[in-house]
């Protein structure tokens, strides 16, 4: 199933790791957002900033309708002590 999942490195050519120090090359990542009822398969991450509050955007397929319309969806994220991304609903 298509979600959006992060992980970070010391350095841009990593290796990159989730939260628990899985790589993601081997199947790691920290989830952020999946499938939640109607909103399927979310992906398509982008961040927006506006007034000193940070958004995730990103687009899902829309359960409700007959095929699935396309949607756009945007969300408050917010940062842990440890500085992994959560997001609001």
């Amino acid at each position: 199933t298509y979600n959006i999942r992060v992980g970070r490195s010391k350095s841009v050519n990593g290796p990159y790791v989730d939260r628990d120090g899985k790589d993601m090359r081997e199947g790691g990542g920290t989830m952020v957002l999946k499938t939640q009822g109607s909103r399927i398969g979310p992906g398509h991450a982008g961040i927006i900033v506006e007034n000193g509050t940070e958004y995730l955007s990103y687009h899902f397929y829309d359960g409700n309708t007959e095929k699935g319309t396309p949607t756009l969806g945007i969300r408050t994220i917010s940062w842990d002590d440890e500085g992994w991304p959560t997001v609001g609903e």
